[in-house]
């Protein structure tokens, strides 16, 4: 008898804690917490990322091209292949 009464309190509890925690979760006065916080954020990083300042680009002719290609298609293919053959 004791047993069972003392598993009927472990699943009153977690029943009451998952439905306090549910309705915490879904009450009226944390989703407009919550809202109000990432407002505050949102705010925050527009203020941030307006005052960037612009740089100016300077990658104009970075990449050089080079006859690599030419000196690879040149170079002694290997026969690693063929040696295990």
């Amino acid at each position: 008898m004791l047993k069972e009464i003392k598993y009927a309190v472990y699943l009153f509890t977690i029943f009451f804690f998952i439905f306090f925690v549910v309705n915490f979760y879904l009450s009226e006065n944390n989703i407009k917490r919550n809202n109000k916080v990432i407002y505050q954020y949102q705010n925050e990083l527009d203020k941030k990322f307006n005052n960037l300042p612009i740089i100016k680009n300077d990658t104009n002719d970075i990449i050089e091209y080079t006859d690599e290609i030419e000196i690879l298609k040149n170079k002694k293919q290997r026969k690693f292949w063929d040696l295990i053959k």
